[in-house]
C-alpha cells in the first residue's frame, strides 16, 4: 500500500512538472492526435458511455450502493466515501491552480473548466481504486474478478477522455495517479484506526 502511495505520488508530481514547464506538449499533441485518428462510429458510442459513467450521478450511486450492500461499520463504504468527496475539492483546486486550456479541436464533448487533472480519471480512480484495494486486502483470490474490474473502469474511463478530444493524456494520468494516492492513503488512514 505504502509503495502505491508513494510510486503514484511521484507520477503525480512527474505529470504536473511535464505539465507546468510545458515539456509534456509535444507528447501529449502527438499521443491525441494518434487516438483521435483511430476514432470509429461504435468506439465512439462505447466512450460516451464511459465518459457518462465516470459522472457525478453513477459514481454517487454507487457510493451509496456501498453503504446500502455493505454492513454499516464496513470501512471500503467510508473509505470510498472520502477518497472520491475530496477530489471534488482537490481536483477543483488543482484545475484552478494550473490553468491548463483543454484541447481546442477534434473535440467530441464540451466542456467549460480547466484540463489538469482530468476529474473522470481522478474521481474513478479514487472511487474504483478504493474498491480493488480494500478487495486486496481482504482476499485477493476471491475477489479477481472485482479488482480487474475496477482497473478496467479506470482505464475505460480515463482514456475515454483523450479520446472525445477534451483532455490531453498527461491530465488523464495525473488524475488517474492522484486518484490512486487518496485511495490508498484513505485506506491506510481507515486500516490504521485514525480515521
Amino acid at each position: 500500500m505504502v509503495i502505491l502511495l508513494v510510486t503514484c505520488t511521484i507520477i503525480c508530481a512527474a505529470s504536473l512538472s511535464l505539465v507546468l514547464s510545458g515539456k509534456g506538449n509535444p507528447f501529449d499533441f502527438r499521443i491525441s492526435a494518434a487516438i483521435i485518428s483511430k476514432r470509429r462510429p461504435f468506439l465512439t458510442k462505447i466512450m460516451h458511455f464511459f465518459t457518462e459513467i465516470g459522472k457525478g450521478v453513477p459514481t454517487t450511486v454507487i457510493i451509496a450502493s456501498l453503504f446500502f450492500l455493505l454492513k454499516s461499520s464496513a470501512a471500503l463504504p467510508r473509505i470510498a466515501a472520502f477518497s472520491t468527496i475530496s477530489t471534488l475539492f482537490i481536483g477543483k483546486a488543482l484545475k484552478n491552480l494550473i490553468r491548463r486550456v483543454r484541447p481546442i479541436e477534434n473535440r467530441l464533448v464540451e466542456e467549460k473548466d480547466f484540463s489538469f487533472p482530468s476529474a473522470h480519471a481522478l474521481s474513478s480512480a479514487a472511487l474504483y481504486g478504493s474498491i480493488a484495494l480494500n478487495s486486496t486486502m481482504r482476499a485477493p483470490s476471491l475477489h479477481l474478478s472485482t479488482i480487474l474490474l475496477c482497473i478496467l473502469l479506470i482505464f475505460c474511463i480515463g482514456f475515454s477522455r483523450v479520446y472525445l478530444g477534451i483532455h490531453y493524456l498527461l491530465d488523464v494520468i495525473g488524475g488517474w495517479s492522484l486518484g490512486l494516492v487518496l485511495a490508498s492513503a484513505f485506506t491506510l488512514l481507515f486500516t490504521s484506526g485514525i480515521l
